[in-house]
Formats: C-alpha cells, sequence, structure tokens
C-alpha cells in the first residue's frame, strides 16, 4: 500500500508520486483509490472513487494514461467519478539495478523509504507541499499502529453448510497478536464493535501484518482465506480505510473474500505522550494517541453528521444510530443523481 501527501483545497489535484513494488507473477490488479477529508470523525476519510488497473498483460513502453474512477467500493461499478491520470513503467528484473541507479540521480526515493522523497502535491493553479508532517526515514522503524476490521464479503461460498458454524478474523504483527468476535458463519460479516479494534503503540514498520479468516464448526477451527500487508505504507496522523481482497485456502471454494480494515499510524514514540486515556463517549480506556482514530472509526457514542450532510442532510447522532438514519435518509435514495 501506498499514499500520495494531501493536496489541500482543491478539486484539480496534483500530487506527483511516485512508488515502486514488485508486480506478482500471476493475474493481479492495481487499485487506486481517491480519498476526501471527512466530516465523519477527526482523523477519518471517505472515498470519493476507484479505479482498478489490470496488471496481468505487461507492456513492454510506458503507459500514461486517464483512468475513470468509480464509486464502487471494488472499483468494479462503472459509474462516472471523475479521472485519475497515471503513468506505469514496468522494468524487467534483470535490468532493475539500471534503473533505480537512474532513478536515484534524478533525486527518487529508494523503495524501502516509503512516503519519503519526491511527493507535491498542488492545483492545476499552484503547487503546495504536504499538510502532513513525515519523520525522517530512520525514525519510521518502531511506530504505533491503530487497527480496526470492520466487515467482509464474500466469506462464504453459496450453498456451503453454515448452520452451526461461527467466523472471525484473527491477525499476528509480530509480537502482536489478536482476534475478532466470532460471527455466525456467512457471506457478509459486520464486525466493526470497539472489541474488534486493536491498539499497537510499538510496532516494526518492516514487519508484515498477516491477517486470516478463521472458521470454527463442531470442535473444528481452519482458515478459510488469509492476507499480508505491508504496514509501513499506511499514512502518519490519519486513518486510511479500505477494503482488502484476501486469497482463499484449500477447500473453501467459491469464495471472492475482502475484509474492510482502518487503519491509523502515529509518529515514533519518541513524539508521542505514553500515556492512556478514558474516551468521554463510551468510557473506554485506550492509550493517548489512538483517541482521534477510535472516535473516528468505533465508538459507538460518537456524535457524527450523515454523509450526506454536504448536499444539505441535517442529521447529527451518535455512530450507532447512522446505519437507522441511512436507511430513512432522503438523500440516501438520490445518491446515484448527485
Amino acid at each position: 500500500i501506498e499514499m500520495t501527501a494531501v493536496a489541500p483545497h482543491t478539486r484539480n489535484p496534483i500530487w506527483e508520486k511516485e512508488c515502486v513494488f514488485d508486480v506478482p507473477d500471476k493475474e493481479c490488479k492495481l487499485v487506486l483509490s481517491v480519498l476526501d477529508r471527512s466530516i465523519m470523525g477527526p482523523a477519518k476519510t471517505v472515498l470519493l472513487g476507484k479505479a482498478a488497473l489490470a496488471l496481468d498483460v505487461v507492456p513492454n513502453h510506458d503507459v500514461q494514461d486517464w483512468y475513470d474512477l468509480s464509486t464502487d467500493e471494488f472499483g468494479t461499478i462503472k459509474q462516472h467519478a471523475g479521472s485519475i491520470r497515471v503513468r506505469r513503467l514496468f522494468v524487467p528484473l534483470a535490468k532493475w539495478g539500471e534503473f533505480e541507479r537512474d532513478r536515484m540521480a534524478r533525486g527518487g526515493a529508494p523503495r524501502d523509504e516509503g512516503r519519503v522523497g519526491k511527493d507535491q502535491v498542488g492545483d492545476k493553479a499552484s503547487r503546495k507541499d504536504a499538510s502532513t508532517p513525515i519523520p525522517p526515514a530512520d525514525k519510521q522503524v518502531i511506530a504505533g499502529l491503530y487497527m480496526a476490521v470492520l466487515s467482509g464479503t464474500g466469506l462464504a461460498a453459496p450453498g456451503q453448510p453454515q448452520s452451526k458454524a461461527t467466523a472471525n478474523v484473527k491477525f499476528d504483527l509480530g509480537d502482536h497478536v489478536g482476534e475478532t468476535n466470532a460471527k455466525s458463519y456467512k457471506s457478509s460479516l459486520v464486525w466493526g464493535d470497539e472489541a474488534d479494534e486493536f491498539f499497537m503503540p510499538t510496532v516494526d514498520m518492516r514487519q508484515k501484518l498477516r491477517l486470516y479468516l478463521t472458521v470454527h464448526q463442531e470442535g473444528n477451527t481452519e482458515r478459510a482465506a488469509f492476507m499480508a500487508l505491508n504496514v509501513s505504507g499506511f499514512p502518519f496522523g490519519e486513518v486510511y480505510e479500505d477494503w482488502h481482497e484476501m486469497d482463499i485456502n484449500a477447500g473453501f471454494y467459491n469464495l471472492d473474500p475482502r475484509v474492510r480494515l482502518a487503519f491509523y499510524r502515529t509518529h515514533p514514540l519518541d513524539n508521542v505522550p505514553d500515556k492512556s486515556v478514558t474516551c468521554v463517549y463510551c468510557g473506554r480506556d485506550l492509550p493517548s494517541q489512538f483517541q482521534a482514530a477510535h472516535l473516528s472509526v468505533a465508538c459507538s457514542k460518537f456524535a457524527i453528521d450523515c454523509p450526506h450532510a454536504r448536499v444539505g442532510c441535517t442529521w447529527h447522532g451518535p455512530r450507532l444510530g447512522l446505519e437507522n438514519h441511512v436507511v430513512k435518509c432522503p438523500f440516501e435514495k438520490l445518491r446515484e443523481a448527485i
């Protein structure tokens, strides 16, 4: 996962973000998500649109073009939501060393430094520096990480026995392990409770986060799907929330598993107060550096606005009541037209 800096106060951003990653030797795709600062919480972003670029056919030249964004969270429904211009350059492994030397000579960042490097933002009229401060590369190894498991879809195949089975998501990240509440096993599940958020004050950003969809039935436990994420690409000081595809294990066929996760990365611990606070809304004790993420993602009693507040909805209430409101909200019915 790579993320650009924030382009403030513009509808025509220019990021000039350069990302480098390996293309696996199998069918895959590159998913681009355009996010916006949100009124949903103190550190929350919302999805404006997505584009999915197939990488199974590798051209022998640079590719630079405009790609339409979709309002569908999986990037598959072609409902126009703006466009994004992307330049792709494929480099064979045999020529990688030569390419990396030329790239460094042009001022590019070493690939292991994540968001540090040439990363400017702006609009068509002027360029502006990133609004989120980024620590030096040598300070990014140890940081704090917040994670919340929100929901899942495509978790069970049609006709698969599910009557007495339960499922949850387990994870491990070095010394940190945890699991969500177990839910009755079905294709779509919703977690997102306060018990499904995890606080990790000290994380080695070089480690991979591994998640497993675990199914429990008649005393047996099986891993139905899994995934691994590089946590060093998450932004500092703001919530990143998105869907992530999982790979399936043998015996769990016809699945298309995806989980929706929320992440929040703090600055290195020498800049963060090491103390606990009590949420004034729900009363939960949590590390102080994750308070903004907790309010934005999982606090059931934190008061938020309707997602359609920008177009006129005046509802304001606890996050716990948002789902019931959206069902009745007149602007939800007009969402596609808006």
